[in-house]
């Protein structure tokens, strides 16, 4: 059995698109107001929907793979080729390898925006949002919050009330990021053996990370703006229902993914050569990542993880992916590194370090944790004062270490 999920605004072709899938005849009536129909059946011809991503994604990486292969035949054996092909060739891969998912992702936000669906749902969107502190207005940034924090910090210049831009700017680090999603996967991969499950494990990710923001903003808003009295009100002119020109949508597409590849992309190659570094280096007889894991492991211990998965968090504050390639470094994974997860054990003893709870708990600290150190830039300059940044990012973390160990204890 093969599973599909479709989903879009109505009369979008999403019936038409099923029945080519499957071969059925289903059709579906839309009535005035949001409706939901659901309807399972077995793809034709044995055919499998993936993510449009995943082709050029194995691409990419059987391309760096064959690369990395060729330049060692002719650099003979030792540090240097080492460097060269663990260390500038992966590291390079562990940027160009995320482009695919990131691009489709800005082109379906740019193709919603064209179109005028975003300023629509940005006034359906107003009055729940009203009742956390918020307006319409809050809705982009939070939305585009799940492609990349920090394009989203930067559209909350929209807003011209402050509290409710303080309030968003609060929000948006807990939406879940692109970035999260190389993680997400590894960690369900390792959890659940079926996609189905994966897919509502994922959603359950992302509706959680919401549930928990409103509850944020609503307790601030409450206890830190008590004395802000300033107008809530909304207002937006509605664009006119129209096709995308698509010309436009690339182009928006492309000055989105550089300016993501050109932000994070050299945060992700640096530290890819600081774990080559410091895995390579040696210290008497212990490689150097051995001594900090061990000086650090104190700190992780509650969690229930050991001092390389500790160094992988630490790692991942850069950015957010570089925690599976820290993983890939520090435990010698394979390339199949999400079947190979529930295998591993802790230093000292054969307890499995990936468990069920551990797992959870690692998605919980993921969740909620501060996406990066990029983000804390962005927000110190807009919010132009290091007051709000320092306590986004310290209450974060620990409310993620807070959450993790008692899933620890609990699970």
């Amino acid at each position: 059995m093969r599973y599909a999920v479709l989903f879009g605004p109505p009369n979008s072709g999403k019936s038409t698109l099923f029945n080519r899938l499957t071969g059925q005849n289903t059709s579906v009536v839309n009535y005035p107001g949001s409706t939901v129909d659901v309807t399972f059946a077995c793809l034709k011809d044995h055919s499998s929907v993936t993510f449009a991503a995943t082709p050029f994604i194995d691409f990419i990486d059987g391309a760096f793979t064959m690369l990395g292969h060729g330049v060692a035949k002719h650099i003979p054996s030792g540090l240097f080729q080492n460097f060269i092909v663990n260390g500038l060739i992966a590291g390079f891969s562990g940027i160009i390898v995320f482009v695919p998912q990131i691009a489709l992702l800005f082109l379906g936000m740019s193709v919603m925006e064209a179109t005028g669906f975003l300023a629509r749902s940005a006034v359906l969107i107003d009055k729940p949002l009203s009742k956390i502190g918020l307006n319409g207005r809050s809705f982009v940034p939070l939305l585009s919050g799940c492609a990349c924090a920090i394009p989203a910090i930067l559209a909350t210049r929209t807003i011209s009330n402050r509290r409710v831009r303080m309030l968003t700017m609060l929000a948006i680090p807990l939406m879940q990021c692109a970035a999260r999603l190389p993680v997400f996967g590894l960690l369900l991969g390792a959890l659940f053996s079926s996609p189905i499950h994966g897919a509502i494990g994922l959603t359950a990710i992302y509706l959680g990370s919401i549930c928990l923001a409103a509850l944020t903003v609503g307790i601030t808003n409450r206890f830190s703006f008590k004395n802000d009295d300033s107008s809530n009100e909304f207002m937006i002119q509605l664009p006119k229902w129209r096709w995308p020109l698509w010309g436009e949508l690339i182009r928006t597409m492309l000055k989105r993914t550089k300016a993501f590849i050109t932000g994070a992309g050299p945060i992700i190659f640096i530290i890819s050569l600081v774990l080559w570094g410091i895995s390579e280096i040696h210290i008497g007889s212990s490689p150097l990542i051995y001594i900090i894991g061990q000086w650090i492991e104190p700190v992780f211990k509650p969690m229930g993880v050991d001092w390389r998965v500790g160094v992988a968090l630490i790692l991942s504050f850069a950015a957010r992916e570089v925690f599976v390639s820290a993983l890939a470094v520090v435990f010698q994974l394979s390339e199949d590194a999400a079947f190979s997860l529930t295998n591993l054990t802790m230093t000292d003893s054969v307890t499995p370090i990936f468990s069920t709870g551990t797992i959870i708990e690692l998605i919980l600290f993921f969740m909620v944790a501060m996406q990066c150190a990029e983000t804390y830039a962005v927000l110190k300059k807009e919010m132009a004062s290091a007051k709000w940044p320092n306590l986004i990012l310290i209450g974060y973390i620990l409310l993620a270490y807070v959450l993790a160990v008692l899933a620890n204890t609990f699970i």
